[in-house]
């Protein structure tokens, strides 16, 4: 979500950039679980997506947001048989129902202290 936000603090405040004709070639871990994403990196990925959708999104869009989460928990854990990425997915879409959509009353937790075990 960076790249979002980035443009929405351009825009907020007033300010121009420049596109420029360079090419940035990377390659993004959710394209490649199996290679580049593991189960801490994935809590930390979903937790601060969650608190960017609820500071910056409408109720429309945050409700959306709870189906893109167990909708990708179900994906990832039939594409990686990982049942950690389907517990985060829910654990979060939770958390965001128990916090009454309030960015405010997301508990941040250090992964370290979950539960989670990475194989990774």
């Amino acid at each position: 979500c960076l790249d979002r936000w980035i443009f929405k603090m351009i825009y907020d405040n007033n300010k121009m950039f420049y596109i420029l004709k360079n090419k940035i070639k990377h390659e993004l871990s959710i394209l490649d679980f199996k290679k580049f994403m593991n189960v801490k990196k994935y809590y930390n990925q979903i937790l601060y997506e969650t608190l960017f959708m609820l500071s910056y999104k409408n109720i429309g869009e945050n409700l959306f947001f709870l189906f893109r989460l167990i909708r990708r928990g179900i994906y990832l854990f039939i594409k990686t048989r990982e049942v950690n990425y389907l517990i985060i997915s829910l654990g979060m879409v939770n958390k965001i129902i128990c916090s009454g959509f309030k960015p405010e009353n997301i508990n941040i937790i250090n992964y370290e202290n979950k539960k989670y075990n990475d194989q990774k």
